[in-house]
């Protein structure tokens, strides 16, 4: 008798199949239109590959544009803002799952209530705070918005997987004569790793992807990322299409190495409770 056909795992893969068509279809057009020439981008009808495959828009895009201010301006404020959460976010999702006090949980909701409003809510606020501290078109102003609308993200992460750690070893380090400074330092957070860096890869994208703000402090090539920046190549009566892909593919390179440096905690975070000894 053969074997039963798996009608679910079937639906899985072809929701699966349609999922990354959607996803790299568009990402292999643009990386295709990198290496096309200008005059083949006008071109009618369309031709889907490069007859006559070139360089020049990543020259021009490294070489001849702000592209390399941007990505560092860009670089600088994902990883301030990693670090910042980190700092602040790590002793709060601490305190929320190793304490109990009063209005512990309304906290939590509250916490995670403010990343819940919509980023367009937040311009004028926000920008009032950043012109009261006259960091208009600086990295601090773009650092100072991204931790405040990633730190909720951070500490609701770092907590859901600090709830579940067992605090025995913590207890023992404790009884042994370690500080609770030090048990957290040297016990939970090595156990926490998995959970601490999906945190830190979800503040590292959505950093990194930011454009609302961004556009909205940014006056000049000094505070200006890569998200803004790419609007360069948009002129009055022509769209750079091949300089505009061939600076997406750069952009998402700096981003793909964060992610693959961090996947093995998530890779952790999955299986760590899988077996139990």
């Amino acid at each position: 008798m053969g074997r039963r056909v798996d009608g679910a795992k079937i639906a899985a893969w072809v929701v699966l199949g349609v999922y990354l068509v959607f996803v790299f279809v568009p990402f292999l057009f643009t990386f295709i239109t990198s290496f096309k020439p200008v005059v083949e981008l006008t071109r009618s009808p369309i031709t889907y590959l490069p007859e006559n495959f070139t360089l020049q828009a990543y020259r021009d895009v490294l070489f001849n544009q702000a592209y390399s201010r941007y990505l560092l301006n860009t670089l600088i404020i994902s990883l301030v803002v990693v670090t910042l959460c980190a700092i602040f976010g790590v002793p709060a999702a601490y305190a929320m799952a190793r304490y109990r006090f009063p209005f512990r949980r309304p906290l939590m909701v509250a916490t995670i209530s403010i990343r819940l409003l919509p980023p367009i809510a937040l311009i004028v606020p926000f920008f009032m705070l950043v012109s009261a501290l006259g960091a208009i078109d600086s990295l601090v102003s773009l650092v100072l918005v991204n931790f405040m609308l990633n730190l909720p993200f951070f500490i609701w992460i770092a907590w859901g997987f600090m709830k579940d750690l067992p605090w025995s070893l913590e207890d023992a380090a404790l009884i042994d004569g370690a500080t609770r400074l030090q048990a957290l330092w040297r016990i939970t957070m090595p156990i926490a790793a998995p959970g601490l860096g999906a945190a830190a890869i979800v503040s590292f994208l959505f950093t990194w992807n930011e454009y609302l703000f961004a556009l909205t402090f940014s006056q000049s090539a000094a505070s200006k990322t890569i998200s803004v920046g790419i609007s360069d190549f948009v002129g009055d009566v022509f769209v750079r299409w091949n300089l505009i892909s061939a600076a997406g593919i750069l952009t998402t390179i700096p981003a793909l190495i964060f992610v693959v440096l961090f996947q093995r905690y998530i890779v952790q975070g999955i299986t760590a409770g899988g077996v139990k000894g």
